[in-house]
């Protein structure tokens, strides 16, 4: 109804404004500016999740972690650095995020926006 918010497009979190659910720990509502905060940090947090699960689907995880092992091999296990590390894979790993994960996200996220505009 027109009383309540939802969080992303597939979230099944619904928080109905003003209902007893809202009342805080201390005995009283929430204030607008918390409950946007709470709403934004929920679709963070589901966010975050969508996109671990995406990439472990489209094996993203896996072809980072081969990579990785290359990047060890190559510098030698003694010898590498994370710094190392973190150099010879960010490029990789973001060159390697499928365009249809991408593209979701940002769709989510839009909606995400849409909903919580003003």
């Amino acid at each position: 109804g027109e009383n309540q918010e939802t969080v992303g497009t597939d979230l099944l979190l619904v928080f109905p404004r003003g209902s007893s659910w809202w009342w805080g720990l201390w005995g009283r509502r929430f204030s607008e500016a918390v409950y946007e905060t709470l709403c934004s940090f929920l679709f963070s947090c589901w966010l975050k999740e969508l996109l671990r699960a995406k990439l472990i689907e489209c094996g993203w995880r896996d072809q980072l972690k081969a990579h990785c092992k290359e990047v060890i091999k190559e510098k030698g296990i003694e010898n590498v650095t994370v710094e190392d590390l973190v150099a010879g894979v960010t490029p990789k790993g973001r060159a390697l995020v499928p365009d249809s994960v991408k593209k979701e996200l940002l769709q989510r996220i839009r909606a995400f926006l849409a909903q919580h505009s003003t």
